[in-house]
């Protein structure tokens, strides 16, 4: 979905020729890898920052037009509201000093996007929901002009047969919404965090990927309020899976955990792709077979919170990466870059009989479970019960550890970065947690609350530091 589109209008025919290349190119992938075409160059990084952009009250400031304009960096682009948009990163090999390299890099972006929301009177915000964000803000006005946003609405209320999205979340409080639009999808911000892995790979580290996404977003979790309500510590969640459903199919939502682990490839994500899930967006493209456009537009608009995804070396040669998306924004660079770490630790340091020692249903609870509750989840690890703040402490850190010393990570780096994810647990404070804090200790207003967080997170510090005055 990030790569813009022609048109945003379809039909029967387009759909048609679609379905027909995407059975080719699926096809192809299988062939690709049985004979093993794909890379086995070792490791690499990436990830995508998404943002706000807030007025001087903490509203959000549908201006990411001109923004953007002002800015002229072809590494941030727009998002699907006007008021957001996305950072990315350059890839670099996971090993020595690459969180380093990967903490200035996004630092120095950031500054460079403060800079210029402040030269429009506006400010920058990383946070999962930004607290302030009101129905009123998510109308079809709003929307980015890229064909792919307009053509995303339109498709996913075709699919709909033109009913409202039905959002029912139920956490401290209840939230019920109708929408005749895609935008609350517009609120749930992210940090993607991504992993270029070789073919030998590939199965074990996606799945081990969907086992640990659980411990991830309840160590991370940064989106506790929508709408004046307390909801998930995580509420990017549910908002997500509820935001762009389009109806249950064979396989579930569009935006799903999944049914099951990976057996042998991760072909078998893109086989689900063509056999369970509706076309979306048929747009036709000119590429050749070889570049699995179409294939890659399709796996675009199914949108799995750990998702697998094709690109193309140089010399044009395959690779597989894995996005991590449970992950939400802020509350700083610093905290962003220990999540990616102990993310990326865990990868390569819990042993592959994990994923049959704690069954895809199992980890499935947990996530949700964890994205529920945040830090204080009891979750389920090999069969006993355990609480998330145990398991992150007596397991989880040490395997992130073990995991970063075989990548050859500098040892400055990972004791840094993965001693933010061990003080966010001895402090019990990760974004959501301090977001609750302060407004019970203050009852403020969310204008109040989200000033207060932008001022914190203009310091730089990581959230587990944060007092709740200003």
């Amino acid at each position: 979905m990030g790569e813009e589109i022609a048109q945003s209008q379809f039909t029967a025919e387009d759909e048609a020729r679609f379905k027909a290349y995407l059975k080719q190119e699926t096809q192809l992938l299988k062939t690709w890898t049985e004979q093993g075409e794909f890379a086995n160059d070792p490791l690499r990084i990436g990830f995508e920052l998404e943002a706000w952009l807030v007025d001087d009250t903490g509203r959000p400031a549908a201006k990411n037009s001109e923004f953007l304009q002002g800015l002229n960096d072809d590494q941030v682009v727009p998002e699907l509201a006007q008021f957001n948009v996305e950072i990315n990163g350059d890839p670099r090999w996971l090993t020595e000093d690459c969180f380093s390299a990967l903490a200035d890099e996004l630092q120095q972006r950031w500054n460079r996007c403060t800079a210029q929301a402040e030269s429009m009177g506006l400010e920058m915000a990383m946070v999962g929901i930004l607290p302030t964000v009101t129905n009123a803000d998510l109308t079809l006005k709003q929307i980015s002009g890229q064909q792919r946003y307009i053509a995303l609405n339109n498709q996913v209320l075709a699919m709909r047969g033109n009913q409202p999205f039905q959002f029912d979340i139920k956490g401290d409080e209840h939230l019920v919404l109708n929408k005749h639009n895609v935008m609350l999808e517009a609120t749930a911000t992210s940090f993607q965090i991504h992993l270029q892995v070789g073919l030998e790979k590939a199965a074990q580290y996606y799945n081990l990927s969907k086992i640990i996404s659980g411990p991830l977003v309840g160590v991370a979790a940064n989106s506790p309020y929508l709408m004046g309500k307390s909801l998930w510590a995580e509420s990017r969640i549910p908002v997500f899976e509820q935001s762009i459903d389009v109806g249950s199919t064979p396989y579930g939502r569009r935006v799903t955990f999944g049914n099951r682990y990976v057996h042998d490839s991760l072909v078998e994500c893109f086989e689900a792709n063509e056999a369970f899930y509706p076309i979306m967006l048929p747009h036709i493209m000119p590429e050749k077979k070889s570049t699995l456009a179409h294939l890659r537009l399709h796996n675009g608009t199914v949108w799995r919170w750990n998702r697998p995804l094709i690109g193309f070396s140089g010399s044009g040669q395959p690779h597989f990466r894995i996005e991590n998306r449970v992950v939400p924004a802020g509350p700083t660079v610093t905290d962003s870059v220990a999540n990616a770490a102990f993310y990326y630790g865990l990868i390569v340091g819990l042993p592959a009989e994990l994923v049959e020692q704690i069954p895809f249903e199992t980890a499935k609870r947990n996530f949700y479970d964890c994205a529920k509750n945040g830090l204080s989840t009891t979750l389920v690890w090999q069969e006993r019960s355990i609480s998330l703040s145990e398991l992150v402490t007596d397991v989880l850190l040490p395997y992130a550890q073990q995991g970063l010393n075989q990548l050859g990570v500098r040892e400055a780096d990972s004791t840094l970065y993965l001693n933010v994810i061990k003080q966010r647990i001895e402090q019990q404070q990760n974004g959501a947690t301090w977001q609750r804090q302060f407004m019970q200790q203050h009852g403020a207003t969310m204008q109040q609350l989200t000033e207060c967080y932008i001022h914190h997170q203009q310091t730089g510090q990581p959230v587990h530091t944060w007092g709740t005055t200003c």
